[in-house]
């Protein structure tokens, strides 16, 4: 299954020790969006739970999880999140998000790098 929607808004910050990546189709109220996050630093209860690792919400709750990307692929107008055919992001597959006008495509990659890690490729299309 794909989705795809248009964003109106990227961030890409460091907030409480927690670093963000995320694409929105509104700043405000978003209600389609997808959002990324990790840890600067994970404790010995983070691993236990397998939660050492980077959080992806896509539109709500119920669409979030740890890990589940197989890749990301940036080209010059959106990303596709590509995401495992098992577990908690079994039904999401592909999600496609337009990016929004004036958002460097360097700075789009270099923020999920920074979320994803070691976790996940981010491909520049």
């Amino acid at each position: 299954m794909t989705h795809d929607f248009q964003a109106a808004c990227w961030v890409a910050e460091v907030e409480d020790e927690v670093i963000l990546a995320g694409l929105a189709d509104h700043l405000a109220q978003p209600q389609l969006y997808v959002l990324l996050q990790r840890a600067e630093a994970f404790n010995e209860q983070d691993r236990a739970l397998g939660m050492d690792t980077y959080h992806v919400e896509v539109s709500g709750q119920g669409g979030s999880g740890y890990g589940g990307l197989d890749v990301v692929e940036v080209g010059q107008d959106s990303v596709v999140f590509v995401f495992a055919g098992e577990g908690w992001c079994r039904a999401l597959g592909r999600v496609r998000v337009g990016l929004p006008g004036g958002v460097l495509v360097e700075d789009v990659v270099a923020g999920l790098q920074r979320v994803l890690v070691g976790k996940c490729e981010v491909r520049l299309l």
